[in-house]
């Protein structure tokens, strides 16, 4: 379908809202069951985008989609005009055989060939520990909707309890895909039951911890009741996809719309608390192996290691069935090449717990006859053993002190290597990090909190161990510190955030360079940047024996921000961005135009799309070469399609930009540099003034002059204690009666820009007297040799000053009178200041006769 074409029919569709509502019982009761399962036709990628942040897409094959909602994602499926073809669901198929708790306690033999009840399968965990007491521990780790319980089985021996990487397979988080609950219960079973007899077996749990979860969501898997899987349901009870239900990186905390479940809750707080090394999640509809990113088309970093273990996992199953997970990349696919997801758990575990999971799609069917159980388990297991194993490959190693040998939680990064929280971390109650990694040689920093830092470089070989221990030097304090935003625009503050660390108490010295204040003891400190540039950043700590200094350079860039907003804005150094700024989104329905011009005089707007990410086909950022929309199109940009470089070729050097988004799904938008390029280049004004005077007397009158360069058109002047006050003449006279010692500013502009300069007491005002009511009496006056100067008390000091304010004669501890001679003076007018012994002081005007 053309965009065009598609708006238009969107926007019928969506003003028949009501109609559709009352529709969609005419496709599927959900009185009767709460989840429609359906396919369609989707011909445009831009089209699955959009749908795949409504519904719970399943599987996508060519252009034919099937997929699952429940009532209300439902309702705004219809609304996008597509007609859905509604199928049975797989768990509703095909009737299949289960193992009943009165099986189990009859000690029946289970041939791993059909499905235990929910009471079977809870007697089934808690016997393994049983069984397998040195190996084997049951933890409920959280309740459903419905209360049934969240288990998971740890295996493990009592071998090398503090140096142990560990896995976590779970299955069936959508509760119709149920060929991996029953694997995994005979995984369980197969590792426990072979230690001791299996060298590979033993090896693996005297070295790493498995952690096995068969049912994910046994509300789902048991929505027809506890005794059979068959009328099972993808979602929870509430009619929640878990796999759209978790944290996600992309799209925020709750990227379906609802609230986070019993369930989701259980296994992020769960994953979050033990520091998995590798895990598997494992779906059914498909035969693949999906690795992240889901959420996004950048690759991870680790892309070279997934696509290894991934095509290692589909290569291994191939020998016991070539026609067996053959799908997409013969068995392999990017999670976002396939189409994307948001708020799945592999991104989470990723992303958010530092944890290399992936999603198994195990098999096409998703309620799998249980006579075809044992055969996938055949074709798989040594596949699930190859991944197990990746947990003890890489670089592994013990975070201790160096001093007292005790474990230390760090932080172990790839230089050059790791970004979207790709490094992994030790936790401080054993100091133990496993990084599994792809073949090459890396350089790795270690990182403690109050440590000093270890960098290594280590060469390490596919499917093979590296031992790194890191045994940490205390330095005594270590320094560090961040701020909640480092690119902002003029006017804005910036809180920054103390991270150092010390047994002792710390004092803090700031510099901010170009903020306010400049510098700041405080250990959080908030400044305000009121200039553009790029700025330093230090801080020094000190705990009373030693200091520490960090600076980082150019740390806070201050620049114009210009949002995307309606008119017209003339500029020539800025950054433009989406509505939502540097850090959100931008919204729904927004159609805004906006246009920039050059400050420079015959220059032309220059923009560089440094990010660019909208809502593929439906969010569009159109482009023209003038300053209006009727100006040459210069192109229309969505998804990921950048603009790139852009320079203006219309007479006024305008671009201009028009946002359209629609009415769903916003993506983090844009960043661009906005620069003029060409033109004639004026330098701003330097602002220099001087007077000829300094210093008056009696209301006497200063003459300033500009002494600016660059050819400044505009003067402004300020002159504290001054008649005027202010001006706007070049230069201008005041006058000045009061007492005192007075400012003046000038601030003069050209079209290069503005320039300010401040003479702090650049002006003193003095009152000249003859006499001082006969305390103080100075003749002759005019005078041509010799001044007398008579007080009634000792004196302590005599100044004289010329009209410039410049001391020309200075005399100190005097009796009553006192003799001057003035004859070598070539002045005129003079300042007389007295002070006597009390600290009175007296100011006379002296006149000298020539």
């Amino acid at each position: 379908m053309k965009k065009i074409a598609f708006f238009a029919i969107a926007f019928a569709i969506i003003s028949s809202t009501i109609g559709y509502a009352q529709q969609k019982q005419n496709y599927h009761n959900f009185d009767e069951r709460g989840e429609a399962y359906f396919s369609f036709t989707a011909n445009e990628p831009e089209l699955l985008q959009k749908l795949s942040h409504i519904i719970s897409i399943d599987n996508v094959d060519g252009n034919t989609v099937t997929a699952y909602a429940n009532e209300k994602q439902f309702e705004s499926f219809l609304n996008f005009g597509i007609e859905p073809t509604i199928l049975i669901a797989p768990s509703m198929l095909e009737k299949v055989d289960m193992f009943s708790l009165d099986d189990f306690n009859a000690d029946e033999t289970y041939e791993w060939d059909s499905y235990p009840t929910y009471d079977a399968y809870v007697a089934m965990m808690y016997q393994f520990e049983t069984d397998y007491p040195e190996l084997c521990e049951i933890t409920e780790f959280g309740t459903t909707v419905q209360n049934r319980k969240l288990l998971v089985c740890k295996i493990s021996s009592a071998v090398n309890t503090d140096k142990k990487s560990s896995a976590f397979f779970s299955s069936s988080m959508h509760g119709d895909e149920t060929t991996g609950y029953v694997l995994m219960l005979r995984l369980i079973d197969y590792l426990a039951s072979h230690y001791g007899n299996d060298d590979r077996i033993t090896d693996m749990l005297d070295n790493m911890e498995v952690w096995i979860t068969p049912l994910a969501n046994p509300d789902g898997t048991f929505h027809g009741g506890n005794n059979s899987v068959n009328g099972s349901q993808r979602s929870n009870a509430n009619y929640v996809d878990l796999n759209r239900n978790y944290k996600d990186d992309v799209h925020g905390d709750h990227p379906d719309g609802e609230e986070w479940q019993p369930e989701t809750i259980a296994f992020m707080e769960f994953q979050a608390d033990k520091n998995f090394t590798v895990a598997v999640n494992i779906h059914g509809g498909a035969e693949v192996c999906n690795y992240p990113w889901d959420n996004k088309y950048t690759r991870h970093a680790d892309d070279d290691w997934w696509i290894f273990v991934c095509r290692e996992y589909a290569d291994t199953v191939h020998i016991y069935n070539p026609n067996y997970m053959t799908y997409l990349d013969n068995g392999i696919t990017n999670g976002s090449d396939w189409y994307t997801v948001s708020g799945g758990r592999q991104d989470y575990a990723n992303f958010y717990n530092h944890t290399k999971e992936f999603c198994l799609e195990i098999s096409d069917t998703k309620t799998l006859p249980g006579s075809q159980l044992p055969s996938h388990w055949t074709w798989n297991y040594r596949s699930f053993l190859n991944f197990l194993e990746q947990a003890l490959y890489g670089v592994h190693g013990t975070c201790t002190d160096a001093a007292t040998g005790q474990p230390v939680g760090c932080t172990v990064t790839i230089e050059s290597h790791d970004n979207l929280n790709s490094h992994v971390i030790a936790m401080s109650d054993d100091g133990y990090y496993a990084r599994p990694i792809k073949a090459g040689t890396y350089t790795i920093t270690y990182t403690a909190l109050g440590y000093d830092t270890e960098v290594r470089t280590v060469t390490v070989a596919d499917r093979q161990t590296v031992i790194q221990d890191v045994q940490f030097n205390y330095s005594g304090m270590t320094i560090d510190f961040s701020a909640d935003n480092t690119d902002i625009p003029v006017g804005s503050s910036v809180n920054f955030y103390d991270e150092s660390f010390s047994q002792n108490p710390i004092t803090y010295s700031w510099t901010f360079e170009g903020g306010t204040p400049a510098t700041s003891s405080e250990q959080n400190p908030t400044v305000v940047y009121s200039n553009i540039g790029s700025f330093d950043v230090t801080l020094t700590i000190s705990d009373g024996t030693s200091s520490r200094t960090m600076t980082k350079e150019n740390y806070i860039t201050v620049s114009n921000q210009f949002a995307m907003q309606s008119g017209t804005f003339t500029v020539c150094d800025a950054t433009f961005l989406d509505t939502g700024g540097t850090n959100g989104n931008y919204g729904d329905n927004e159609n805004i135009v906006m246009t920039f011009v050059p400050e420079t005089p015959d220059a032309s707007m220059k923009v560089t799309f440094t990010d660019f990410m909208t809502e593929s086909g439906y969010d569009i950022l159109s482009i023209y070469d003038g300053s209006t929309t009727s100006a040459p199109l210069l192109g229309n940009f969505s998804g990921n399609d950048s603009p790139g470089v852009l320079v203006s070729t219309a007479a006024d050097g305008a671009l201009t930009f028009k946002f359209t988004s629609d009415y769903s799904v916003n993506e983090l938008g844009w960043v661009a540099i906005v620069e003029c390029e060409g033109g004639v280049v004026i330098d701003p004004p330097v602002a220099d003034f001087t007077s000829d005077v300094t210093v008056v007397v009696d209301g006497g009158i200063v003459n300033f002059t500009d002494m600016s360069t660059n050819n400044p058109t505009q003067w402004t002047w300020t002159f504290e204690g001054g008649n005027p006050s202010t001006s706007t003449e070049q230069n201008p006279s005041v006058t000045y009666s009061s007492i005192g010692d007075f400012d003046v500013s000038l601030t003069v502009t050209n079209e290069g820009g503005s320039d300010q300069i401040i003479k702090n007491g650049y002006i003193s005002s003095v009152v000249a007297i003859e006499n001082n009511s006969n305390d103080i009496k100075v003749f002759p006056n005019p005078a041509a040799d010799i001044v007398n100067i008579v007080s009634d008390i000792e004196l302590s000091q005599i100044t004289i000053f010329d009209v410039n304010g410049q001391i020309v004669k200075q005399y100190k501890q005097l009796n009553s009178r006192f003799d001057i001679n003035v004859s070598d003076l070539s002045g005129r007018y003079y300042i007389i200041k007295v002070v006597d012994v009390n600290d009175k002081i007296s100011s006379i005007k002296l006149e000298l006769a020539r």
